[in-house]
C-alpha cells in the first residue's frame, strides 16, 4: 500500500462557518453547513457539505481533522480558528469554473 502524497495540499485556516440551506428530496433530507478556509495568501474557498449521516463522509472527515476523532459532541463554529490542509480542484457547473476543497488532511501533513 503506498503512502499518500500531501504535496499539493494547501496549508489553511477555518475562518467561518455557517448553516446553509436544506436538502429536501425523496432520496435525501440533509442540512447542508458552509465552511469558509482562508490560506496564507489569503484566498478565501467556500465548501459546501451535506450533515446526513450516512450520506456524505467528508464532513466527518473535516471534523475528525479539525477536532479529533474522539469529538463525539460539538458545535460548528468550534472548527473556527484551526488549521488544516486543504487539496482544491476545479469543477465546471453550469458553465462556471469553481474551486472546490475536495479532501482535509492533518496541518502537520502539509
Amino acid at each position: 500500500m503506498s503512502q499518500k502524497s500531501f504535496s499539493k495540499f494547501k496549508p489553511a485556516k477555518v475562518v467561518k462557518v455557517e448553516e446553509g440551506k436544506f436538502i429536501d428530496t425523496e432520496t435525501l433530507f440533509s442540512e447542508k453547513v458552509m465552511v469558509y478556509f482562508a490560506t496564507k495568501n489569503h484566498m478565501v474557498f467556500k465548501q459546501s457539505y451535506l450533515t446526513a449521516i450516512g450520506y456524505d463522509y467528508k464532513i466527518n472527515k473535516l471534523v475528525d481533522t479539525v477536532l479529533g476523532e474522539d469529538c463525539a459532541v460539538f458545535d460548528y463554529e468550534e472548527m473556527v480558528g484551526k488549521k488544516v490542509g486543504i487539496l482544491v480542484k476545479p469543477k465546471e457547473y453550469k458553465g462556471n469554473i469553481y474551486q472546490n476543497v475536495v479532501d482535509v488532511c492533518p496541518i502537520e501533513k502539509v
